[in-house]
């Protein structure tokens, strides 16, 4: 009993640790930290990625312009074009692929692409534009546990999207 009161203590004890850190990453991305912090990516990536997701199309824009890089990922491996997918942010997503084409390739720490994510959030737009960019839709997300855009639609029920795979790539119906 004692370990288990243990282990449950050192879990209570991480979770407040990743909330210092979350709440301390908001406040640098921000702008609001005052004192110096240590990131592995340089700020302006950061700043990109939480740009891409909160759908700030001015920023993205002026940061692209800069020279920021487009290939940082976060910790799940997002890169700004993932999290600008998922977020539904089509004039971004439009702006990363033309500024980067090799982004539509990228995965995340689930193997999923940025039309992987598009299809569970039932962006139809966004897939539409991943698509004619050349988005494969027949990516998997993995060996053990294989998923592609079309099973992550239809997880997400949006039925309108799994007509536009379908439509786009009628073999998908084939695929186990």
């Amino acid at each position: 009993m004692k370990e288990v009161q243990r282990y449950s203590y050192y879990i209570e004890e991480q979770v407040n640790a990743l909330q210092r850190r979350e709440r301390r990453f908001r406040e640098v991305v921000q702008g609001e930290c005052e004192r110096p912090l240590l990131l592995l990516v340089p700020r302006d990536c950061v700043r990109m990625l939480h740009a891409a997701e909160s759908g700030d199309e001015e920023a993205v824009a002026r940061l692209l312009a800069q020279g920021s890089d487009t290939t940082v990922m976060d910790s799940g491996n997002h890169t700004a074009l993932h999290l600008a997918a998922r977020g539904g942010h089509l004039d971004i997503v439009a702006l990363l692929q033309t500024h980067c084409p090799a982004l539509i390739e990228a995965v995340d720490y689930s193997y999923d692409t940025a039309l992987h994510l598009a299809a569970r959030n039932g962006h139809d737009e966004i897939m539409k534009l991943l698509l004619t960019h050349g988005a494969r839709v027949n990516v998997s997300t993995s060996r053990t546990f294989p998923r592609t855009a079309l099973h992550r639609a239809a997880e997400g029920g949006h039925v309108s999207v799994v007509r536009q795979l379908l439509a786009h790539a009628p073999m998908l119906i084939d695929v186990r």
